[in-house]
């Protein structure tokens, strides 16, 4: 079987597809509510090869934006429909400005207009 692995420099590893992220580097604060054109957290699509291909279809979405929140030293970092990766210094202060939402997929990814929102837990 072939296997693909990418490391950061933090020497977390991405491999066959599945999420290696421990669990107790991040907590999730939930699901909230997120306004088009006003985003509760700003959105860093495009600002890193990290972040390759359409966020939908994106694989480990929340390796790749957890690891980038750690590499920017951002202490609050989320996602929104199914893998789009949001963050800012002030993120912990401004991510349940439009309050909590049901729209978000089980799998941790956000929903539409919804943001999962993670915390890290050692920046």
């Amino acid at each position: 079987m072939l296997r693909f692995v990418v490391c950061s420099l933090l020497l977390v590893c991405i491999t066959s597809g599945k999420e290696e992220l421990k669990t107790d580097e991040h907590e999730r604060l939930g699901c909230w509510k997120d306004e088009p054109g006003h985003p509760a957290i700003a959105f860093i699509e495009g600002t890193s090869l990290l972040l390759d291909g359409d966020y939908k279809t994106r694989t480990v979405p929340l390796l790749k934006c957890s690891l980038l929140a750690r590499l920017y030293k951002n202490q609050v970092f989320a996602l929104q429909d199914g893998g789009k990766c949001a963050m800012s210094k002030n993120a912990l202060k401004t991510f349940n400005k439009y309050g909590e939402s049901t729209q978000c997929f089980s799998n941790g990814t956000g929903g539409p207009e919804a943001n999962e929102v993670y915390k890290i837990l050692e920046v």
